[in-house]
């Protein structure tokens, strides 16, 4: 009872909903690190990520009154963003990649993926990235190789070569470390089962990887994370060095990438991110405008490789859910959560 208690009063106080009016509301709390707010339905699944301690990171299952249902405690590894896979599940991905799924008004985990031994782990020149994401029964996985500038005149990061992966999960070997198992790793609800780790020092890697991408050469000062949506089959890719969207689909057990081609102008365009609206099944690009400096937003149609901009907007959104996009506003002393009406 006094834990029930707790939670209630705790996330009262952190998740204060601060505003309410036609079309946006904010959310928000005081001197913590709130990281997002993903809404399931009436519930919201919110995390807080304590860089000072991982171990006391959070996350919190609250119901339409934004009261706790359930509290996963523990360490987050290597967070940096959650993607919503379904109407109760969604993954988490950075040094690890986590799913998660709700049931019963409880935050489960379906399963877990790390790596060990990284520079080990080649293909054809390239080595493992992050961040990898599930999708049905594979993980897609980014391999990359950096070229640096060797003269004093030229310094840093000159180009990179990439090509991405999946790699059956029957092909995966559990991990054997029990820190899996307590508390205050991911709540100790990490099943051993599917805990998965891939190793360079076991003679399994290299085995089973399929190529999803061509390998592509690409010239660049600076380096950036690839952007993943997922809806059912359907697996969009952003790689934002190539600035390429992929489409990958299942299909009679085969996997099939298209790259789609948007016409886009590089000189004053850059994709920044990519969204799939589960509730309408609608995909959405970020794209920053250069010469305006500012963001749009366009509705894509990937089956005729085309798109519409839908609107202009100054934030960068980290969802889109139900004809709203979300954006988290960070100040000296409050992170806060706006939801927007797509345009």
């Amino acid at each position: 009872m006094k834990f029930h208690v707790f939670i209630l009063f705790f996330t009262f106080l952190i998740c204060l909903e601060l505003a309410a009016q036609e079309g946006y509301y904010y959310y928000g709390c005081e001197n913590c690190a709130m990281t997002s707010l993903v809404p399931f339905g009436d519930k919201k699944v919110v995390t807080y990520l304590e860089n000072s301690n991982a171990n006391k990171s959070k996350i919190f299952l609250l119901n339409k009154s934004n009261l706790g249902l359930d509290t996963l405690t523990g360490w987050l590894q290597g967070y940096t963003k959650i993607i919503k896979t379904g109407n109760n599940s969604f993954t988490s991905i950075g040094d690890a990649t986590v799913n998660y799924f709700l049931q019963d008004d409880k935050i489960e985990i379906e399963r877990a993926i790390g790596v060990r031994h990284f520079p080990k782990i080649t293909i054809n020149g390239l080595t493992i990235g992050m961040p990898m994401v599930f999708w049905n029964n594979y993980v897609v996985i980014p391999f990359r190789s950096f070229e640096y500038a060797k003269n004093k005149k030229q310094q840093g990061l000159k180009g990179i070569r990439s090509q991405f992966h999946v790699l059956p999960t029957n092909s995966l070997i559990n991990n054997p470390d029990a820190t899996a198992s307590f508390k205050n790793y991911y709540g100790g609800l990490v099943p051993q089962e599917t805990n998965y780790i891939i190793d360079g020092k076991k003679d399994h890697v290299n085995r089973g990887f399929i190529p999803l991408t061509e390998q592509v050469v690409i010239e660049t000062s600076e380096y950036y994370d690839p952007a993943y949506a997922i809806n059912g089959s359907k697996l969009l890719i952003l790689d934002r060095n190539e600035q390429v969207l992929y489409e990958v689909i299942e299909k009679e057990g085969e996997v099939k990438t298209r790259r789609i081609s948007l016409n886009i102008d590089r000189w004053n365009f850059r994709m920044a991110d990519v969204y799939i609206d589960l509730e309408v099944s609608k995909d959405y690009l970020l794209v920053h405008n250069k010469t305006e400096n500012n963001n749009e937003l366009w509705e894509l149609d990937t089956s005729r490789n085309s798109f519409k901009v839908i609107g202009k907007t100054p934030h960068y959104p980290y969802l889109i859910d139900g004809g709203y996009f979300y954006v988290k506003l960070l100040n000296d002393k409050r992170v806060d959560i706006l939801r927007l009406p797509l345009f």
